[in-house]
């Protein structure tokens, strides 16, 4: 015999034991096991359920499977004795451990402060975002325009002191009227702006000071019947005056319009 024969019928023989064992574990796992008292502890117990066609009735064989030994000892005995013999105290912890294991799970509140603590983990943390969001806009609004950041004050002739002795108007009208056959428009904006407001001033509509702003001038003439259009001059004023944007005829024309109307009504 060559060697190479030889190691050839090695490996095969090798081969063959590894699967004859693994066949053998297999099976052994198969069965069912309990642990039973009085039982060596280097042995363990495997249990067989037989069921009789004839008598209608099952039957159980207990395998006894030391580690030490190779074979086993079939123990067979009937209904009866299967039952006295389960009902032993020592398969007792084997019963209470299945009996926790398939108690139902324990079902959560369903009452309304457990929906709503609930919903507060899952969606409740966006909306609270949300609001917190929104607080700290509406806050940062409110000081921003208590500060009127972007807004400059409105301006005022130097006539424009004592509006009742001195005739503001009048002396605006001249210097409107001067500008406008000039073609400055910025000054003629700017001008019939000041115009307005002084008108507004005399009729005690109502009453600046020093640091007045037009957005405050707008929060106090919000219920007149004019207010659309004092917006309208005001913003056109500080777009062309403040912000140096060029104006057209027609822009210009719209806005002389708007001046005469508010003129009128303060007339």
């Amino acid at each position: 015999m060559t060697l190479r024969t030889l190691l050839t019928s090695l490996l095969l023989w090798l081969s063959c034991y590894s699967y004859a064992q693994q066949a053998g574990d297999t099976a052994r796992e198969n069965i069912p096991v309990y642990y039973i008292d009085g039982t060596p502890a280097d042995g363990m117990t495997g249990v067989t359920e037989h069921y009789n066609e004839d008598s209608e009735d099952y039957s159980y064989e207990i395998l006894l499977y030391p580690d030490s030994a190779a074979v086993s000892v079939p123990v067979t005995i009937d209904q009866k004795s299967w039952n006295a013999l389960t009902d032993d105290a020592a398969f007792h912890y084997i019963r209470q451990e299945t009996a926790r294991d398939e108690a139902p799970a324990e079902v959560p509140g369903t009452g309304a402060w457990d929906a709503l603590m609930s919903f507060l983990d899952r969606e409740g943390r966006w909306i609270i975002w949300i609001l917190a969001g929104g607080i700290i806009i509406f806050v940062l609004y409110k000081i921003l325009s208590h500060l009127n950041l972007g807004r400059k004050d409105i301006l005022r002739p130097a006539a424009a002191a004592d509006p009742v002795t001195a005739q503001p108007g009048e002396d605006i009208e001249t210097l409107l009227a001067r500008s406008l056959a000039e073609r400055r428009i910025t000054d003629a904006v700017s001008y019939m702006y000041q115009h307005i407001i002084l008108l507004m001033q005399q009729r005690n509509i109502i009453k600046i000071r020093q640091e007045t702003t037009n957005s405050e001038i707008l929060r106090m003439t919000r219920s007149l019947p004019y207010h659309n259009d004092l917006r309208k001059l005001i913003n056109r004023f500080e777009y062309v005056y403040f912000g140096e944007y060029p104006v057209s005829d027609e822009q210009f024309d719209h806005y002389r319009h708007t001046y005469q109307t508010l003129k009128q009504q303060l007339s």
